[in-house]
């Protein structure tokens, strides 16, 4: 299997659909054979930071830039 780049029509709205030994009976929970092959991929937890009982997901760095563009006129 290897990644690259296509062109978006060839891939959007794409389907693939699951084997249906990953599907359990009722048509909407997964079956251990699923969970068996995707337990390397999701096992695990991450750590969110917390300050103030906001979780801290990104933290930004705020450099200005040299402006490129005249400014617009919405006239």
């Amino acid at each position: 299997c290897e990644t690259g780049l296509a062109p978006l029509s060839e891939i959007a709205n794409g389907v693939k659909k699951l084997p249906e030994g990953w599907i359990n009976e009722d048509g909407v929970s997964m079956s251990f054979n699923f969970y068996k092959y995707a337990l390397p991929l999701i096992q695990g937890e991450v750590e969110v930071p917390y300050e103030n009982g906001v979780p801290i997901l990104a933290k930004l760095k705020f450099e200005k830039v040299a402006r490129k563009l005249a400014p617009h006129n919405f006239e």
